[in-house]
């Protein structure tokens, strides 16, 4: 059996982030026979190394590479190779036996023959480590342990871009003001509070000249069936209006309703980041299995959920029934609130969530 050494190195130009590990094993096996970081380096023909590998003749190996994409996501890419037999070679004359001294943290390599030098780490290079390794056109400076940089590239071996930084707009300034909303007859009475609340909200922000909400979200539901709408900022005044026409409703509700697939829905819309869902019913959900699917769907767009639980003359509200506990727990997981606010009261509880929101926004 004939056992080579191989440096592991490679190149992955289409990787955007983080290359981690490589792992190696047998084609025939589960087993990883070798494991190790990937160490990256600068000014190679290969981005990324991971030492030596010592393979057996003839076999057949597949190599993973791990690593972590631009969004965060793991990803593996996988390839396959070969052990080939050494080649045979004449044996050399005998000479004297050399040995080399290795700096900046230089590895021998050969000692005690002709070939003896040093495996450097990436920042230095020569015979024996003892030359800086300047990339992106730096010149080595007297010493050899530092360079000049031309423009544009900056550190010991101009190994860093040197510009100034634009973090670009953070894209948490402009909210979209979503709302949720029962669409029956036993809701008619709060529609005006929650128009009020709206109007005095936007009025606020154009007197102070604050610009808060580029566009808006209006989900109506009732029975079972839902109704999703988006408007853009020129037409503010028809999202009031169909906001209002839930007040002349003809749906009769019952004391239960299908309340998260409404919400659900809002998910699809080009909802701003950081944006509060604004949730007005007076029935507790009957699809209380579906607030995990809520809840996952938010877990990428962290929007605080706000729940509006209103009087109903005709039901009364079990706060430890399934489906109201699921719309509070829908809420909390979001960083929202469940509120059970009266006719009158309705009012001042909307502005006071969004007041709150502002002042999170400036501590921002």
């Amino acid at each position: 059996m004939l056992r080579i050494q191989n440096t592991i190195v490679g190149q992955y130009t289409d990787i955007v982030t983080n290359v981690r590990a490589v792992t190696i094993r047998t084609q025939t096996s589960v087993q990883p026979v070798y494991r190790s970081l990937l160490t990256k380096r600068f000014g190679c023909s290969y981005e990324y190394y991971a030492g030596q590998f010592i393979c057996n003749r003839n076999n057949r190996y597949v190599y993973h590479v791990d690593g972590v994409d631009s969004l965060g996501f793991a990803y593996r890419r996988t390839g396959t190779f070969s052990c080939l037999q050494q080649i045979t070679t004449t044996v050399a004359p005998t000479t004297p036996k050399t040995e080399v001294f290795c700096v900046n943290g230089g590895t021998p390599l050969y000692q005690g023959t002709v070939n003896a030098t040093c495996f450097c780490p990436e920042l230095f290079t020569g015979r024996t480590c003892d030359q800086v390794n300047c990339m992106h056109g730096g010149t080595p400076l007297p010493g050899g342990l530092q360079c000049q940089c031309p423009p544009g590239f900056e550190g010991p071996n101009c190994e860093s871009v040197s510009c100034t930084v634009n973090w670009g707009p953070m894209l948490t300034d402009l909210k979209s003001l979503v709302v949720v909303l029962r669409a029956t007859t036993s809701m008619k009475y709060y529609v005006p509070q929650i128009m009020n609340a709206i109007t005095a909200e936007v009025e606020n922000n154009n007197a102070l000249n604050y610009d808060v909400y580029n566009n808006y979200i209006l989900v109506t539901f009732a029975n079972g069936k839902y109704d999703t709408n988006f408007y853009t900022r020129d037409f503010y005044q028809k999202f009031l209006d169909d906001i209002m026409s839930v007040a002349d409703t003809t749906n009769v509700g019952g004391c239960e309703e299908k309340t998260f697939s409404a919400i659900f829905s809002a998910f699809v819309e080009p909802i701003n980041p950081k944006s509060a869902i604004y949730l007005f019913t007076d029935a507790i959900a009957s699809d209380a299995d579906q607030w995990r699917t809520v809840t996952e769907a938010n877990t990428r767009r962290k929007l605080p959920i706000y729940t509006m639980f209103l009087p109903n003359e005709l039901c009364t509200v079990n706060e430890y029934s399934e489906g109201y506990r699921a719309l509070r727990r829908a809420s909390e997981f979001s960083g929202g609130l469940t509120q059970q606010p009266t006719l009158y009261s309705l009012h001042p509880v909307i502005l006071k969530y969004k007041s709150a929101q502002k002042l999170a926004k400036k501590l921002k």
